[in-house]
């Protein structure tokens, strides 16, 4: 399993029973899993979905909220001012089961009002691979590993009598469904 990965190889050859017992694919399959997942964080606007620390600076606003850029938020590190100081204590909203942006607001007093005055330290991400997200990727590698037996193909003709359509989308609509909570729609 590379770094990065949201799947393993068993996890992908569970879903795809045909190949449980062969090993003739598997490094194939290993490349697809890396594929699928960049190709998710991507899509979802995640660098990853590991937990990771950030240190950002926010414009203060002279409110007592604050809301941080990344999410989930597994914990702050540390609140500062631009002049060195901190705030007395902050509180920090809880994750949303569906995903979104956490506010963090502070216990007494407001935010200096100023740009680029207020840093911020903390960590965000998942302990592990949401199970929704994982079941994206093995869909996803799933449909690569298939479709590279009509590659260039949207329709065949068998017999001149049947018709098989395939999907040309980048990511079925199941897929992107499984997607749609984690996905960052708001540019920072």
């Amino acid at each position: 399993m590379a770094d990065g990965d949201l799947t393993t190889l068993e996890n992908v050859k569970a879903w795809l029973p045909d190949m449980a017992q062969v090993t003739t694919s598997d490094a194939l399959l290993a490349r697809l899993i890396t594929a699928a997942s960049q190709a998710v964080c991507v899509y979802t606007g995640r660098p990853g979905f590991d937990v990771q620390a950030y240190g950002e600076v926010y414009d203060g606003s002279g409110w007592p909220t604050l809301v941080l850029r990344q999410w989930p938020v597994v914990e702050v590190d540390g609140v500062s001012f631009a002049d060195g100081s901190a705030p007395p204590g902050y509180t920090l909203e809880p994750a949303v089961a569906g995903g979104g942006a956490q506010r963090l607001s502070l216990t007494q007093g407001v935010f200096p009002r100023g740009l680029a005055n207020v840093t911020v330290a903390y960590r965000t991400g998942y302990p592990a691979t949401p199970p929704d997200v994982e079941q994206a990727v093995i869909e996803l590698v799933g449909e690569r590993f298939r479709a590279r037996d009509r590659i260039g193909l949207s329709a065949k003709t068998l017999g001149g009598q049947e018709t098989a359509a395939f999907a040309t989308k980048a990511f079925n609509d199941t897929i992107a469904a499984l997607l749609a909570p984690y996905r960052r729609v708001c540019p920072w």
